[in-house]
């Protein structure tokens, strides 16, 4: 069985659950390179001689899979990719969700082919409220540059320009940040102008995104969000983007729109059909403080039917992380390692990675890679199966993966 994750590594996977119960997944930019149906009921299916594996989806809203490609000619090697099982949130619409971040590997820039500067995308699949363009790059000198614009017409600014709905304009030195927008109406730039110090700290790499929010674009260094320009500055849809325009002293090694809609407070199944002893659910957001500067909470419930097996507690007004459930006892951790700084700037929201592992008598909490705390089972979960979980409050979700211990690849959580 050869194990062919370098291809995974290269390309944008696709995987679609489809109403008549069929899996289906093809890469990307190249539709044509693969593509296979996978009916829900069927063990294995061959595709040119070489034969997949899959154990199928276990219900419309969430899809686990295993996918193996078995060479038996060679040919495979260079065609073919593997899949580790996963279980994905998959959203009830048409639309191809990308795969979350355990199975679409973090980037490197090795694994990826660099674009020509200036650089132009266009927009097939118009972005949807809750995704965001995810961009990252090679710093080329101490004084680089950055410059992104969304724009409806052509492919850059002034060659058939109708509009620019955002223009970024970052320098790496210093931490300035320029958000802008050009309409054809107004016919003059609306510029609002940042001292960014997240831009400052990369020093050869960038990593950078722009997520399309409620009411405004919002830009994210890393995970951090650090800024927002209103769509009212605008006067235009972005559903409306024809292209992605990016140039300055940089390499673009990823650029591409992704991110499922997880609209809190959200809530899902587990798909075993309860969460199993060593299966974690890991979550990335961002604390929105846009409208909740000094009340930011949040809520991660584990539930057993209509009961709180366990719920852990975020409260940043007091600085508190609860632990509890419906059947009491009750633990205060000591630590409360969501970041705080910068608050009072309505602008700033802190970025986080949680993480629950279950086992056999109790949880474990990590945030940002980093045990915090457990809490002890209360009730006999062979008796109260955990079926399902709920996340609520002033945050804003990013992603949500569900697996085992070795299906999860967490990235490194780097301060600086």
């Amino acid at each position: 069985m050869k194990s062919l994750d370098r291809f995974v590594e290269s390309d944008d996977v696709h995987v679609q659950y489809q109403a008549n119960g069929t899996l289906k997944a093809w890469i990307a930019n190249n539709p044509q390179l693969f593509s296979f149906f996978m009916p829900s009921d069927q063990i294995s299916s061959d595709f040119n001689g070489c034969k997949f594996v899959s154990d199928g989806p276990q219900s419309t809203t969430v899809v686990r899979f295993n996918v193996v490609a078995e060479d038996n000619s060679g040919s495979c090697g260079v065609r073919m990719l593997f899949v580790r099982p996963i279980a994905l949130i998959v959203p009830m619409s048409d639309y191809p969700p990308q795969l979350p971040r355990a199975v679409n590997i973090a980037l490197r820039p090795k694994d990826h082919r660099k674009q020509s500067i200036p650089y132009s995308l266009k927009v097939e699949v118009k972005p949807t409220m809750g995704q965001f363009l995810w961009f990252q790059g090679k710093i080329v000198s101490k004084g680089s540059t950055l410059v992104l614009r969304f724009i409806k017409g052509g492919p850059e600014y002034g060659v058939g320009t109708e509009s620019v709905l955002l223009s970024i304009e970052a320098r790496f030195e210093d931490g300035h940040l320029l958000l802008g927008s050009l309409t054809k109406w107004g016919g003059k730039w609306n510029d609002e102008e940042f001292a960014d110090g997240c831009i400052s700290k990369f020093q050869t790499d960038f990593d950078m995104s722009i997520r399309f929010g409620e009411r405004d674009f919002e830009f994210y260094c890393r995970n951090e969000l650090m800024a927002y320009y209103p769509y009212e500055y605008t006067d235009i849809p972005f559903s409306e983007i024809d292209y992605v325009y990016a140039n300055g002293d940089i390499e673009i090694y990823r650029m591409r729109f992704a991110g499922d809609v997880f609209m809190v407070p959200y809530k899902s199944s587990f798909n075993s059909p309860h969460m199993m002893t060593g299966q974690r659910l890991y979550i990335i957001g961002v604390e929105s403080v846009r409208d909740f500067v000094d009340n930011y909470w949040m809520y991660v419930d584990f539930y057993s039917e209509k009961e709180i097996i366990f719920r852990f507690w975020v409260d940043r007004k007091t600085k508190k992380i609860t632990l509890n459930g419906d059947h009491g006892g009750t633990k205060n951790l000591d630590s409360f390692p969501f970041n705080t700084a910068g608050y009072g700037d309505r602008l700033r929201g802190g970025g986080f990675y949680l993480d629950f592992l279950l086992e056999t008598d109790l949880f474990r909490i990590f945030v940002n890679n980093q045990e915090i705390g457990t809490y002890e089972h209360k009730v006999d979960l062979n008796d109260k199966r955990i079926s399902h979980f709920e996340i609520s409050g002033t945050l804003i979700i990013r992603s949500i993966e569900i697996g085992s211990i070795s299906d999860i690849d967490i990235p490194e959580h780097n301060e600086s």
